[in-house]
């Protein structure tokens, strides 16, 4: 990754406000929805570290983390309706 590349995600993300975290697909979803339905633009990331070949199918259900990441002006209203 070069500088400009750096300092180009540095000033896109600095405004987000993280808004859910979590390993549930089902609640990650429900949240989605949720700010969906109120109109409320979102980004979201995942996060699959330890995710490997020897991990057992129950294991990556908790091996996966969900973000979900939320304009700084929205952020309140968004900790609001998923009772962050």
């Amino acid at each position: 990754m070069n500088i400009i590349s750096i300092i180009v995600r540095m000033i896109k993300y600095r405004n987000l406000r993280e808004v859910f975290m979590g390993n549930s697909m089902k609640e990650f979803n429900d949240a989605r929805e949720t700010l969906e339905l109120k109109g409320i633009k979102y980004v979201y990331r995942l996060d699959s570290r330890g995710v490997g070949i020897a991990s057992s199918i129950s294991d990556k259900n908790f091996s996966v983390f969900y973000y979900i990441y939320v304009h700084k002006d929205d952020s309140e209203s968004a900790k609001f309706l998923l009772r962050v």
